[in-house]
């Protein structure tokens, strides 16, 4: 996939970016900003990008015609430095860029597409600062292909014996350690692996330079690794003999909040840390995934699952905020951050620290506790275990008939408990939309007739939960009652909504209101907070620009399909085509929809383009006038003019 035996470029995007040919010889442009342009592209690699959206990257502070005159002036830069061997590499449209992968060997994916975690400098370390909102997509590409390596670092050393392929486990755990030098289950690994080879010299340094590490961060070692490493020392070859199991998942798990500052800062914890923490327990405290224990002094409760530490230092006019969650059990570090915040405005960002932390703590118990149902190999047995299971299969299955599996744990979560906050917004989900995405031409009433009155069940429940006014929204939205549909939206913003996929919900609802400015800046929150990939979120950005009538950027978040349901996909690219006068290309895309869409319908009229394209805008319900026309025109281009919605 990324290169072949005959390649003719190597891309090296981790450290110092470069591009060579086979005589090594580089091709990259002089000027910052094409360099910058390439870099793009090379990550980028097989998307086409559009204009506007480089222009935006490259020149946002210049007008549109001063943008696309630059971005032409580096387009040519980039053709003469590719010359006349490689210049096949970039494929230029009147609308779109891209940089093709074909022949092409980059650093960072091996053969099968999967990131590299071996390399472990920043990525495109010499490429910033460039222009201010490419250095933004910079900052936060670095964030994501460092949680990506952890990810494929972590999979690869689950999948080892530490002890019996200590070599190999070394190596991973030496990558993991060099990437994240506080995390502590990789040290401990690569601790283990060192014994199981008589490296007892080795196990000391690297035990030392973690103690290090932790105490820079405020954090000293955690019992767990203290065990370990006194166990190894007395006896490498019975390393494990100290294991600890996690706590059993049951319940909600509970959580206690500690400050770990050390004695002598009082003024940085009364001033910076005491709020901080406060704040993250009132967050905490509002949703219902978790349940806050109050503790007294040092003791901590039996019932307590997770401890979530929180330790400030102040160096000159920044906070060095360190921010872990532990399972209270095994100690094992669930969850980190660390981030630098301006002293002068920390209590402006309070709220908006807590705020994303809370939604990341949720996310990394629910992904704890899944890996340990799936390691105890137990069937749920509670409410929780069945959401856990429910929620797991939502967002990894492939299938797509994943919805009757979700939807079953689901209901029979509400039947253990009928009040289970939880399991009642995810299930309105899927009677909502989800069911139908899965069974083209499924009638959409049962569902929705369910969904509404489950919906006013969980609002009775509890009125202060975000997914509920989310969720009676949506059931506004079908009956057309649009007044109601954004008062409850406008009620679950206040709230303070927390989990990525609802913030994406609530930017659909506020497309199909009519609000697309409000819309896209909910999008981009629900990006920001994503810890599993959304794949039918590009088809959503899609949607918004097409109603934007920005069809160039329809596009560009259109070209990749949706894993389990590409037919909606298709519906739009063929929309956004005709726009853009490519009908050859839509009608391309009607008849690719309208193929895949025949093999699962299981509506009761004859399977077509017309019978597809009136199925699926049952799910598009449209407040303008304006939004509606701009539709009907796509539609009439692509020839179903006459579909009714």
């Amino acid at each position: 996939m990324l290169g072949t035996l005959d390649h003719k470029l190597d891309v090296k995007l981790i450290g110092l970016f470069s591009m060579t040919g086979p005589d090594a010889q580089s091709v990259l442009p002089k000027s910052r900003k094409s360099l910058g342009l390439l870099a793009f592209l090379a990550f980028n690699y097989d998307k086409p990008i559009s204009r506007s959206r480089l222009i935006d990257l490259f020149w946002h502070d210049r007008d549109p015609e001063q943008g696309r005159g630059s971005l032409r002036q580096c387009l040519h830069e980039l053709r003469k430095c590719l010359g006349p061997d490689h210049l096949d590499a970039l494929e230029v449209s009147r609308n779109t860029v891209l940089l093709r992968s074909d022949g092409i060997n980059f650093d960072l994916w091996d053969r099968d597409g999967q990131l590299d975690y071996t390399l472990c400098e920043p990525l495109l370390d010499d490429l910033d600062p460039v222009a201010p909102v490419f250095d933004d997509w910079l900052f936060e590409c670095r964030r994501v292909v460092l949680a990506g390596q952890m990810r494929e670092a972590e999979k690869d050393l689950d999948a080892l014996d530490v002890t019996r392929d200590s070599e190999q486990a070394e190596l991973i755990a030496q990558a993991m350690t060099t990437l994240d030098p506080t995390n502590e289950p990789a040290s401990r690994s690569l601790m283990t692996a060192l014994a199981a080879q008589g490296k007892l010299s080795a196990v000391r340094a690297e035990f030392d330079r973690l103690e290090r590490a932790l105490k820079a961060d405020g954090f000293t070692i955690t019992e767990t690794t203290n065990l370990l490493f006194r166990s190894l020392q007395a006896s490498p070859d019975s390393p494990t003999s100290q294991t600890v199991a996690a706590h059993p998942i049951n319940q909600i798990p509970a959580i206690a909040l500690q400050l770990t500052n050390t004695p002598g800062d009082d003024s940085v914890v009364q001033i910076y840390a005491q709020p901080l923490l406060d704040e993250c327990l009132m967050r905490m405290s509002s949703v219902p995934e978790l349940r806050i224990v109050a503790q007294s002094g040092d003791d901590l409760s039996a019932e307590v699952s997770f401890v979530f530490e929180c330790g400030i230092r102040q160096k000159d006019n920044i906070c060095l905020c360190t921010l872990r969650l532990i399972e209270r059990n095994t100690r094992q570090i669930v969850w980190s951050s660390r981030q630098s915040i301006d002293a002068d405005k920390f209590h402006e960002q309070l709220d908006v620290v807590a705020d994303l932390t809370t939604s990341a703590v949720i996310a990394a118990i629910e992904r704890f506790e899944t890996r340990q149902m799936h390691a105890q190999n137990l069937p749920p047995q509670t409410p929780y275990a069945y959401y856990l299971r429910s929620k797991d299969t939502f967002f990894k299955a492939a299938d797509p008939g994943y919805v009757k599996s979700v939807e079953a744990d689901l209901v029979t979560a509400l039947e253990i408990d009928p009040e289970f906050e939880p399991a009642c917004a995810q299930l309105i989900q899927i009677w909502n939309t989800g069911a139908f995405m899965s069974e083209p031409g499924l009638d959409m009433q049962p569902g929705r007739v369910k969904a509404r009155a489950l919906a006013e069940r969980l609002l009775t429940i509890n009125s202060m939960h975000p997914n509920a006014h989310i969720a009676m929204s949506w059931c506004q939205m079908w009956t057309q009652n649009f007044v109601s549909a954004e008062r409850h939206i406008e009620r679950a913003i206040a709230l303070a909504p927390y989990e990525a996929h609802r913030l994406n919900a609530i930017g659909t609802a506020l497309v199909y209101l009519g609000r697309l400015e409000d819309a896209e800046h909910w999008y981009h929150q629900a990006q920001s907070r994503m810890l599993h990939e959304l794949d039918y979120q590009r088809t959503d950005y899609g949607e918004l620009y097409y109603f934007k009538r920005d069809y160039e950027l329809a596009l560009s978040w259109l070209n990749f399909g949706e894993r389990r349901a590409p037919y909606r996909t298709h519906f739009w690219t063929a929309l956004t085509l005709a726009q853009l006068g490519h009908l050859s290309g839509a009608m391309a895309e009607v008849e690719a929809m309208t193929s895949l869409v025949e093999k699962r319908w299981v509506g009761t009229t004859p399977c077509n383009a017309a019978s597809v394209a009136e199925w699926l805008l049952q799910t598009v319900p449209l407040r303008r006038e304006t939004d509606r026309d701009v539709l009907r025109e796509g539609l009439s281009k692509i020839g179903l003019g006459n579909v009714k919605f």
